[in-house]
């Protein structure tokens, strides 16, 4: 099972030698290194999607957080969250009960087992005149391709969705493992508008949601501007989870706080309230010659729970391993992940990373994403 909370935002700037420290608050980078490293972010991406209950209970109301950055060097429009119905078939009343943005107990417990409603519809969709009549007599939509769908989907990091009382006993028994009911909510960040994408007869894949990004022009946008992604939310009657803590972000063996480590950092003239780290550029084509800086957390004993469903060879459940994930926009990190601690013996002992800085000035941003398996 995995839990999701943002570590905190923080800017740093890589000045060359002699300019005055100045920086404000947000988040690191890494160059690639031969393929790109899937930590470089440098498109749109979602990095993670916490849910408040990571165990979620029957009738339980859940609420979702979405992490996601826009690394892009050039927006031409800005980049939005989108949460998507499990069927938008018309004709379509709005606003839409919060029930029908989750997918509950598919078939295999696939995430593209959802998505066969959407690829229904959206034949049936291009077919229905433009206010149709909806529930109740009510005005309706038509939502064929081509139609911009931003107008009526709910927007923003954060999204509340109701689980059904009965979804554990409509998920069949999957032995060695306690009953439990599957919950998928489907989202999008896109640097523009979502629309249903046209069916293709030469690639009726199903493990794609089809729907895809376009700009104001309506071109279809390329995957540097958009991804998809799904929250999975696992419900048991019993067994429950809590979302890990972060103590402290220590940066060079000190803790940073708010942004600011004592007279290394100071507050940036054009942005007064925030504040973050500088170092200097390293133009040195021999990478390992130049200076690093270290990046650790601190992680409460609390936060290493007990895995019930994990038992070890002694017959005793274990603990869950806890990681934190590093993603980045310029310089190079020694590390992608960390594990802080393990199943069985808890702390791994030093969990730093390096910053290797880039070779020209810039304002870099560091999303921390902090994970438990």
């Amino acid at each position: 099972m995995l839990a999701f909370v943002l570590l905190m935002r923080l800017r740093v700037r890589f000045a060359l030698l002699g300019l005055l420290p100045a920086i404000a608050g947000a988040w690191l980078a890494c160059g690639p290194k031969g393929f790109q490293d899937s930590a470089l972010v440098n498109s749109v991406r979602i990095l993670a999607t916490r849910a408040d209950h990571p165990y979620a209970k029957p009738g339980d109301t859940v609420t979702l957080s979405v992490l996601a950055d826009d690394g892009r060097s050039s927006q031409p429009e800005p980049m939005v969250i989108y949460w998507f119905p499990v069927a938008l078939a018309p004709p379509l009343s709005l606003p839409l009960p919060k029930a029908s943005f989750v997918c509950e107990d598919p078939k295999d417990d696939a995430y593209f087992a959802c998505f066969a409603s959407l690829l229904s519809a959206i034949g049936d969709a291009g077919a229905r005149p433009d206010g149709a009549a909806g529930d109740a007599g009510k005005p309706g939509l038509s939502l064929g391709p081509g139609v911009d769908l931003s107008s009526f989907l709910p927007q923003g990091p954060t999204f509340s969705v109701p689980i059904s009382q009965d979804i554990i006993e409509n998920h069949p028994l999957v032995n060695g493992t306690q009953p439990y009911g599957l919950a998928l909510v489907f989202n999008m960040a896109c640097a523009g508008h979502p629309e249903l994408l046209p069916v293709d007869s030469s690639n009726l894949s199903f493990n794609q949601l089809p729907v895809g990004c376009f700009d104001k022009h309506g071109t279809q946008l390329d995957a540097d501007s958009f991804v998809v992604g799904y929250a999975t939310v696992y419900v048991y009657d019993k067994l429950t989870n809590d979302n890990p803590v972060i103590d402290n972000l220590v940066y060079q063996g000190k803790i940073l706080d708010g942004g600011y480590l004592g007279d290394s950092s100071t507050a940036d003239a054009g942005v007064p309230d925030e504040g973050g780290i500088v170092v200097p550029t390293c133009t040195n084509t021999d990478r390992d010659a130049c200076a690093t800086y270290s990046f650790n957390i601190e992680v409460p004993s609390m936060s290493w729970q007990t895995d019930p469903q994990n038992i070890g060879p002694n017959g005793q459940p274990l603990h869950e391993q806890v990681w934190v994930d590093y993603y980045w926009t310029a310089g190079d990190f020694s590390d992608d992940s960390r594990l802080i601690d393990d199943p069985t013996v808890g702390s791994v002992g030093n969990t730093a990373v390096t910053l290797t800085p880039p070779a020209f000035p810039t304002t870099a941003t560091d999303v921390v994403p902090y994970q438990v398996k």
